[in-house]
């Protein structure tokens, strides 16, 4: 149901979910589907299908929390969901638990999610007249270059599932960038994750840079989360930016600031999500690309379907270009007894044979004593 006043919104996404349905009338199963329309009174109002709760009900319905795999499960879905949005065209530009709607969250067989909500979607070849407005994606799950003011595309979204990702794993605690003004946004992020890349988030790519730096990269003022602020943190404000030769050590930093704050060193979900959450939106992981990283193996048994060019090299962990990954230790040698030989201390010492018996003593002629061959047929009288 939308209001009068916004009615024409209402109209718009009727419009995009009408698009998504006709450009894959089989669906991912994973978009609410849209079965029409009609006004009450001055009111426009959606028929969809029906769902039983939404992501943020999770904390007051469901006890105890989420395990790994329904998780798991969840953004799976959520990829899909993505990866038909960027084949239509479409940004969905504010993925949140609201708009994340589920069904049959005790069947993990049967489990039902819709990504809903496409009033504030955003059509590809429509965002250059975004970039100068912050009013794009809720904020505590805003990408960096909306808030900074600069180019943005299907990336935003991307980001917007790894701040779910972690407030899922998190559970009860406070959102990963929780914060009440816009201003505090960009401070937070470098606190929590680790300075910005300076070949993108430079003056000339961002209108908002001004707002918060100086001409020589210093924050123009003292963030005041740096009063609150972890030690990791205050070291992360000191330097808010990097130059590409130091994104060898930026990523091993951030992958330690991940760590620590989510309190979990599995190596590869701390790769998923600091794929889902790297400041460079152009080196960010795809949705295609996440499907078929080694955290979502258990769950999407189709990787094997997609092109392999869309895979990741180093075992399908994500790297941004640049990073070289520390190489895997080589594999032991298997010992002799693996391989199914001797041990030579085991070994019994060399003893000479025993002495062989004669030919006489087997029953056999000595070839010294043998008689020449003699032809009965030949007369050798005459020799």
């Amino acid at each position: 149901m939308v209001k009068p006043d916004f009615s024409e919104i209402g109209q718009q996404e009727y419009a995009y979910l009408t698009e998504i349905q006709n450009f894959e009338p089989t669906g991912t199963g994973c978009i609410i589907h849209c079965y029409g329309y009609f006004w009450h009174s001055q009111t426009f109002c959606l028929v969809l299908e029906e769902m039983q709760f939404s992501l943020s009900d999770l904390p007051q319905l469901w006890s105890p929390h989420l395990e790994q795999k329904t998780i798991q499960l969840i953004i799976m879905k959520l990829l899909l969901a993505l990866h038909v949005c960027k084949k239509v065209g479409f940004i969905h530009g504010d993925l949140k638990p609201e708009n994340i709607l589920l069904s049959n969250l005790d069947d993990r067989s049967n489990l039902q999610v819709r990504l809903a909500d496409f009033s504030n979607a955003i059509k590809i070849t429509d965002t250059h007249h975004y970039f100068d407005t912050f009013q794009v994606q809720t904020l505590s799950h805003r990408a960096p270059e909306v808030t900074f003011g600069s180019p943005f595309d299907y990336a935003i979204d991307l980001w917007s599932l790894g701040c779910i990702l972690c407030n899922l794993i998190q559970k009860d605690e406070a959102l990963l960038f929780q914060c009440r003004e816009a201003d505090d946004l960009l401070p937070l992020m470098v606190a929590r994750l680790g300075p910005l890349p300076s070949s993108f988030y430079s003056p000339q790519n961002g209108s908002a840079y001004a707002k918060y730096f100086t001409p020589h990269g210093a924050w123009n003022a003292t963030p005041s989360i740096l009063f609150n602020a972890t030690p990791l943190m205050q070291q992360n404000l000191r330097n808010p930016f990097y130059t590409p030769d130091m994104i060898q050590a930026i990523y091993a930093h951030t992958v330690s600031c991940v760590s620590a704050h989510l309190k979990i060193r599995h190596p590869s979900f701390v790769n998923f999500v600091v794929g889902l959450l790297w400041f460079h939106p152009h080196q960010r992981m795809t949705a295609k690309q996440a499907l078929v990283h080694p955290y979502m193996c258990e769950v999407f048994p189709g990787a094997a379907l997609i092109s392999s060019k869309n895979r990741m090299q180093y075992g399908g962990l994500w790297y941004a270009p640049g990073i070289r990954p520390e190489p895997d230790p080589p594999d032991p040698q298997p010992t002799r007894q693996q391989r199914g030989l001797q041990d030579p201390r085991e070994r019994k010492p060399y003893r000479d044979p025993p002495d062989q018996p004669t030919r006489q003593q087997k029953g056999l002629q000595d070839p010294r004593e043998r008689k020449p061959y003699r032809d009965p047929a030949y007369d050798y009288s005459h020799d």
